[in-house]
């Protein structure tokens, strides 16, 4: 199962004047981990599951994914839920 969440107001366009690179950044710091999760914690997790998230910014959107084997995409969203909250 593929999974990508699009968040169309946050892209590069939505960077205010003075913070341009805002969304990149935010869309890479994702990946550094959560309030209860190191970034290496979340990849561990990620990993035990066979899957990986990405996430990525572009123009007009940031954009976050994962795959993962239907019997891990319960837990698998959870994860992904803990990251973009």
């Amino acid at each position: 199962i593929s999974v990508v969440l699009v968040f169309h107001t946050a892209g590069a366009d939505a960077d205010p004047a003075g913070h341009e690179g805002l969304a990149s950044l935010t869309a890479s710091l994702l990946l550094e981990g959560t309030t209860a999760r190191s970034g290496t914690a979340l990849t561990d997790a990620f990993e035990a599951l066979g899957s990986s998230l990405s996430s990525t910014a572009d123009w007009d959107a940031t954009t976050v994914a994962f795959t993962v084997q239907p019997q891990h995409f319960e837990a698998a969203l959870a994860l992904t839920a803990e990251v973009v909250r």
